[in-house]
């Protein structure tokens, strides 16, 4: 005995599914979903049109024993709305930076030089007077 599987997108905004054929108490798989619904994922597969899921995608029977033709309707479960970060100075961040003007190895070098300087000088004025 043959069957038809029929997939109903029940709702879905894109996508199409051709129907399947089981044979029973032989092995059968339902197909992949071939449907999309903006702001929905895919939750499963039900036989009522407001039921909750039955089936998964793709899942395999080894023995397909429903004798008679199924609708299968496409299950929908509502996504998570994307909330975009807040703009604006109310929320914005404040980051601290340390500046760097490179290495001080040379700064104390003349640091140094110039107070020798300074002292010879000083020496030298005196050593006039």
């Amino acid at each position: 005995n043959h069957y038809t599987v029929t997939y109903d997108g029940n709702g879905a905004t894109n996508g199409q599914m051709s129907d399947g054929y089981a044979v029973y108490d032989d092995s059968f798989t339902l197909d992949s979903i071939g449907y999309t619904k903006k702001g929905y994922s895919f939750a499963g597969w039900s036989t009522k049109k407001d039921g909750t899921p039955e089936y998964t995608n793709a899942q395999p029977f080894n023995n397909w024993n429903i004798d008679k033709n199924l609708v299968l309707y496409a299950v929908w479960k509502k996504d998570a709305p994307i909330s975009k970060p807040a703009t604006g100075p109310q929320n914005s961040t404040v980051r601290k930076a340390a500046i760097s003007t490179g290495d001080n190895t040379n700064m104390i070098l003349w640091v140094l030089l110039l107070g020798i300087s300074f002292v010879v000088i000083s020496k030298n004025i005196k050593k006039e007077y």
